[in-house]
């Protein structure tokens, strides 16, 4: 099997365990909704404090189009790793620089291979490109193929000029550049339901904005203190 169509098969099946782990839990997705924007904050404030990155990730939110955030994400597993969690993203609106209510997304990759134990991890992706922010409006879609990614870099300005996707990860409170090629991201069309009492697609949240949620005010402040709106 070529390494195309083994990376396809690969991207697929992640999307079909992402799936099925939303089939199995409906009840108190409201609830978990709201943890993951109390969770988003308190992420992208500490990511903001932190000193060994604090003038490189300063800048890069100041020009991203939008951010995506993962308050907790999980890696590891025997024989099989792989990783995966639940975000938030925001849009920053180009004409008046305000931001929109939160879409829910999974995040997950699948690795093959001997790996034991389990990681915990916090996530940030700066969105710095159009065709960065227009792929989180469909379905799903896998990190490295059309939508290019890169570790958010430290010093001010580095690296980030053609870059779609910056990523900012922190572990046991360490930074380091992420590796996520083959990654897919894919929208939680239960959370979406569930937190705002009615079914939105991530247009209707991200462009239109059709839908509120007081829940998320103090994330949309803190982005818009750190982007200096």
């Amino acid at each position: 099997m070529s390494d195309r169509k083994a990376g396809g098969l690969m991207a697929w099946l992640v999307i079909a365990l992402l799936f099925s782990i939303t089939a199995l839990a409906e009840e108190g997705d409201a609830e978990r909704a709201r943890g993951v924007v109390d969770g988003a904050l308190r992420t992208f404030e500490s990511f903001s404090k932190a000193p060994e990155i604090i003038h490189g990730f300063g800048e890069q939110v100041k020009r991203a189009q939008a951010v995506f955030i993962m308050p907790s994400q999980w890696k590891g597993g025997l024989l099989f790793g792989g990783s995966g969690g639940k975000g938030a993203l925001l849009v920053r609106n180009k004409a008046t620089g305000q931001w929109s209510e939160p879409a829910f997304y999974t995040l997950g990759s699948g690795t093959f291979g001997l790996q034991v134990g389990l990681q915990k991890s916090e996530l940030v992706l700066l969105v710095m490109t159009e065709k960065g922010a227009d792929a989180f409006l469909s379905t799903s879609f896998q990190l490295g193929g059309n939508v290019g990614f890169a570790a958010g870099p430290k010093g001010k300005g580095e690296g980030a000029a053609n870059t779609d996707i910056l990523v900012y990860q922190r572990s046991k409170g360490v930074f380091a550049g992420a590796v996520f090629e083959g990654a897919v991201v894919a929208v939680r069309d239960n959370l979406n339901h569930a937190y705002y009492g009615e079914a939105v697609s991530p247009s209707d949240i991200l462009v239109r904005g059709t839908v509120f949620n007081p829940q998320a005010l103090e994330l949309k402040r803190a982005l818009a203190s750190a982007a200096g709106d």
